[in-house]
């Protein structure tokens, strides 16, 4: 068996960082689309202790490797990523700082998102 590459998703971003996850649109009669969730994992990189690590995160069309299709602003890069299977349109994040924020991609920009505090006893 062997596989072919049919396309790369680079990083808009100057920074380098990883990609931390990678998840298909559930919906299979929409148009191809995978939520990519981008973060450096090293904890107090020191990279970033003068500078911000960047926060965006995005979603891509497959068809259209060379553009992100939209940009997602967390108030924390995001370490993980989601399409939600029921609702479609809408995504949950989990943050380098501990932070869950949704997104609603029906809104205007891209990802609108909603941000949930960490609960703690």
């Amino acid at each position: 068996p062997s596989a072919k590459g049919l396309a790369v998703f680079r990083d808009p971003l100057d920074d380098k960082r990883t990609a931390t996850s990678i998840n298909w649109h559930p919906d299979p009669a929409a148009p191809a689309k995978i939520a990519v969730s981008y973060s450096d994992l090293t904890f107090q990189n020191s990279k970033f202790a003068s500078a911000r690590m960047p926060h965006q995160s995005f979603i891509w069309d497959i068809l259209n490797p060379n553009t992100p299709d939209a940009e997602l602003l967390p108030p924390s890069p995001l370490c993980c990523l989601r399409f939600n299977p029921k609702n479609t349109d809408s995504l949950v994040g989990g943050s380098y700082n501990g932070l869950i924020t949704f997104y609603d991609l029906r809104r205007s920009g891209g990802g609108t998102s909603k941000e949930t505090l960490p609960f703690s006893t």
